[in-house]
């Protein structure tokens, strides 16, 4: 999704957005994304790196209290196409 789009702001609207699709889909809301690309976002040839990160609650103990059991987190890179 982030290289699709024609600016970097929407880049960064569209994988945000994707993100929380997914999440949604699977009841969870307060997944964190981060995005980083290791020269210009959108230049040819740059690497494109989602992590998102995301407390997982402790069953029936996180409806009482604000806990959670750890952290999950994923990160995958994509290198941008050189030739668009």
């Amino acid at each position: 999704m982030f290289a699709l789009a024609d600016t970097p702001i929407q880049a960064q609207a569209d994988a945000k957005e994707t993100v929380r699709r997914a999440m949604n889909n699977f009841g969870y809301s307060n997944a964190k994304t981060s995005i980083s690309c290791n020269s210009e976002c959108l230049s040819p040839g740059s690497v494109v790196t989602v992590t998102v990160e995301l407390d997982v609650p402790l069953p029936f103990v996180s409806e009482m209290f604000d806990v959670s059991a750890f952290s999950v987190d994923s990160a995958a890179s994509q290198r941008v196409d050189q030739f668009g």
